[in-house]
């Protein structure tokens, strides 16, 4: 009796659960058989119970009755409400291919991307195969939303497009076409301090008229993209912490390389 009660549960349990159990198919149907084994000695022997099924095809008759129904009809079912197949959980890969106006002719290879699927976060530099690649995310996130955005000196995203990840395979692959900025430059330089000329990191940069502030690396170099046209002359103010390092007036031109020396 504690092995039909079982078998009622576990019947019930496939049928409201709407096929979404997280169990291999191999320990499902091994249940399954065991519990229509427990299931059909308890109806044919306690309850004395007995059914019979005939059939016939092609001038042949089959003849079943007693135990051997009752363990096909539950086998029948099990089948019948088996669970969808489980894909295996294995982490979702993001590729990010980023092209210029003439598309894969002109491949970029500077600046990074960032992207935001649920939960997860993650910013990556552009490869010289003008790839941003992305791995380890969540398998629940098949067909997730992807909020995308670049950072790419001299380029912009040409319109705010609805990305999504794959619902059907492990990996999705991205192609997006930048647009040039207009009236824009790049610049790159170093800020050092005299008379060693050794870099000095960490130390901020601030452009005229341009709201963001951009910070040297270890070794004292920068590059900013710049919303400005080439011969403009502009302020450059450098700080580190509470203390200012250089303020002056420069003239700028796309691909200048601005040193700057603090005392």
């Amino acid at each position: 009796m504690a092995g039909f009660i079982l078998f009622a549960v576990f019947f019930y349990f496939l049928v409201s659960s709407g096929k979404q159990i997280n169990m291999s198919m191999p320990v499902y149907f091994f249940l399954v058989v065991l519990i229509a084994l427990i299931s059909t000695a308890f109806l044919s022997g306690a309850m004395k119970s007995v059914a019979r099924y005939n059939a016939t095809s092609q001038n042949r008759t089959l003849y079943l009755s007693g135990p051997a129904v009752i363990f096909f009809i539950i086998i029948y079912l099990g089948y019948r409400y088996k669970p969808e197949t489980i894909r295996e959980k294995v982490p979702l890969s993001l590729s990010v291919l980023l092209t210029g106006p003439n598309g894969t002719e002109e491949l970029i290879r500077n600046g990074q991307v960032q992207i935001r699927i649920a939960q997860y976060s993650s910013l990556k530099k552009i490869d010289n195969e003008g790839t941003a690649v992305f791995t380890g995310i969540n398998p629940e996130y098949r067909g997730f939303k992807i909020d995308l955005s670049a950072e790419v000196p001299g380029y912009s995203l040409i319109n705010n497009g609805t990305y999504l990840l794959s619902d059907s395979t492990n990996f999705t692959n991205l192609t997006i076409d930048l647009k040039k900025r207009l009236d824009s430059i790049t610049v790159t330089g170093n800020v050092i301090r005299l008379p060693g000329r050794t870099g000095i990191a960490q130390a901020k940069i601030r452009f005229e008229g341009v709201s963001k502030t951009f910070k040297t690396d270890d070794s004292g170099d920068f590059e900013a993209v710049l919303p400005y046209k080439s011969g403009d002359e502009k302020r450059i103010i450098v700080s580190k912490g509470n203390k200012e390092l250089y303020n002056s007036l420069r003239t700028l031109s796309s691909n200048d390389f601005i040193s700057i020396s603090a005392n």
